[in-house]
């Protein structure tokens, strides 16, 4: 498996940035997710959280997540 990481600026220009790990300049790494893919991204993390019968702690991660992530959720005009 590739282990590529996206990197910001983005090499050659700013083309379209994939779901994965990125780098914004010397900052540390985190995980980029693209807003098109979200939605899906968000139902499977839930889903999977209720199957293993999560914690409390890892219920409560679930929840805050879910929430950013929700609030990443726009329109089909997006963007303009």
């Amino acid at each position: 498996m590739e282990n590529r990481v996206n990197r910001i600026p983005y090499p050659g220009g700013s083309g379209r940035v994939r779901t994965g790990p990125m780098v914004f300049e010397g900052d540390w790494p985190g995980y980029f997710i693209r807003g098109d893919e979200l939605p899906l991204t968000l139902l499977k993390l839930t889903a999977k959280a209720l199957r293993a019968n999560a914690d409390d702690v890892l219920a409560g991660m679930v929840e805050r997540l879910s929430s950013d992530m929700k609030a990443c959720i726009v329109g089909q005009d997006w963007p303009r």
